[in-house]
């Protein structure tokens, strides 16, 4: 979640909260037993989701991702695959496309997956949520829609370190 949040910073999160979109959750990894990440609410459920031309597309309007900005001046080093390229950079896709990804199949059925091809909308039930360093995030292109039971909570405060002291 670079450059929104940084390791060793200490966080307050609220475990019954009203999830929207945009908010940071806290959610147990699914594909890392025991390890959390932390992550933003792009698409609720029912939502249809489009990435293009670096910008993102909710139900067809574009979503305003201003807490991007500061992702978008840090650029990935020569090292990367996408060396050059903002924090923030988005590749393209629909979720009817990360349907057809081998990491979408190796996690759900195809009766789900062509659930999802048909109506590219994020299922019942659950998020699809992304990091904010976009280029490097292992986030729901990859790791599929986390389930409501599966956020840990809402971050709210960021209160350590005290000159990054923030409310959420």
């Amino acid at each position: 979640m670079q450059p929104t949040f940084e390791d060793g910073q200490k966080l307050l999160a609220v475990k019954h909260s009203n999830i929207q979109r945009g908010d940071v959750i806290i959610l147990n990894a699914p594909d890392e037993a025991g390890s959390f990440y932390i992550k933003r609410v792009i698409g609720m459920p029912g939502d249809t989701i489009q990435s293009k031309n670096n910008k993102m597309y909710i139900n067809g309007k574009l979503y305003k991702e201003p807490f991007l900005k500061a992702g978008s001046k840090l650029k990935e080093n020569d090292t990367n695959i996408y060396a050059g390229k903002g924090y923030s950079w988005t590749y393209d896709f629909t979720l009817s496309q990360l349907a057809k990804s081998p990491e979408y199949q190796q996690i759900y059925s195809k009766s789900y997956l062509n659930k999802v091809k048909k109506t590219n909308k994020v299922p019942a039930g659950t998020y699809f949520v992304m990091g904010d360093h976009r280029t490097v995030s292992k986030d729901s292109r990859l790791i599929g829609f986390i389930k409501k039971s599966a956020v840990v909570g809402e971050v709210k405060w960021r209160y350590w370190p005290l000159n990054q002291m923030k409310v959420f």
